[in-house]
């Protein structure tokens, strides 16, 4: 699936506080998601968006390419195109960070609904989890494991009281995740 016309929003970048704007292009069948940096000069501009790009998780998600070009604070981008089940785009930005909106990936699920979206005459290559994966790191814990549809069961505990304890289960299935879940924002301790 990719988008039927482009999307542009703009912004500020949420850790450089600099303008930011980013166009969402629709892309070939196969393509994958990927951002392509038009301020780079003299190095590959072209950073994918995959798990294996990612090269810092401070505070936001930072992917990387071999020239060391990088793109920052992608995750509601990506929640947008992923719970919209976009597989396909070229994310064309005028510097290091995607704009911030209002903290949510609604923005972007609104501009790409608008849009409209492309269902393409290909199969999507997907990763099936067969056995349980796990990663324990301090406090925080993460936890993969096979099913039949994507459900997500997720828990914080923080000192603060405007934070708390929250807790959701669901299954992100029939629009769900616009519904339910697009609008869940960032926030600052």
């Amino acid at each position: 699936t990719t988008l039927k016309r482009p999307v542009t929003m703009t912004g500020i970048g949420l850790h450089k506080g600099r303008p930011a704007r980013m166009t969402i292009k629709p892309a070939m069948a196969d393509h994958g998601i990927w951002f392509k940096r038009l301020d780079v000069v003299g190095a590959d501009p072209m950073v994918c968006a995959s798990y294996d790009s990612v090269d810092n998780t401070t505070l936001c998600t930072r992917i990387a390419n071999a020239d060391g070009v990088t793109v920052s604070t992608i995750e509601h981008v990506m929640a947008a195109l992923a719970g919209l089940g976009v597989s396909n785009a070229l994310i064309e930005l005028d510097g290091p960070e995607v704009p911030i909106t209002d903290g949510s990936s609604a923005p972007f699920v609104e501009r790409i609904r608008a849009a409209g979206m492309l269902r393409q005459d290909a199969q999507r290559l997907v990763i099936r989890i067969l056995e349980p994966v796990a990663l324990d790191e301090g406090e925080a814990a993460a936890r993969l494991e096979p099913a039949e549809q994507f459900e997500m069961d997720y828990a914080i505990d923080f000192p603060e009281a405007v934070i708390g304890q929250q807790t959701r289960s669901m299954a992100v299935v029939n629009g769900a995740f616009v519904d339910h879940l697009s609008d869940s924002r960032t926030f600052c301790r």
